[in-house]
């Protein structure tokens, strides 16, 4: 079963080309741009990782960390790395509290990166009855 990862970040050639390096025969890859279609996305998917943008659009929230709250809420078993333009202590501290297994701030080195989201745990594949 093809591993299940998720991209929420507002950048769509950020979104577009992580999902071009990581989607591959071995793993389904969905993205989100907006706080609204991540949890939509999370009602339908289980996901096996999850990549979040700590900033959606301009308006400066941290939207990536309630969309962290939410996934642990309804899929603890998934793998979050967080990732951020805009570090602080207190953000890093807050993901780390809610259950992110890995915190980035940008840039980040796609090595590492490829590194981190290829050796996560096995995959967890669709939830029942969704499309």
């Amino acid at each position: 079963m093809a591993r299940t990862i998720l991209i929420v970040d507002d950048e769509e050639a950020t979104a577009f080309g992580l999902q071009s390096l990581l989607e591959g025969p071995d793993s389904k890859v969905l993205t989100a741009g907006t706080f609204e279609d991540a949890l939509a996305l999370i009602g339908d998917w289980a996901f096996d990782v999850a990549l979040l943008d700590v900033r959606l659009g301009s308006t400066g929230d941290e939207a990536g960390l309630a969309i962290l709250r939410h996934l642990k809420a309804h899929s603890p078993g998934t793998r979050v790395i967080l990732m951020t333009g805009f570090g602080k202590p207190s953000v890093m501290e807050e993901s780390f509290r809610l259950g992110v297994d890995y915190y980035f701030e940008k840039p980040i080195r796609l090595e590492t990166l490829m590194s981190v989201v290829l050796t996560v745990d096995q995959p967890s594949g669709r939830r029942e009855g969704t499309p």
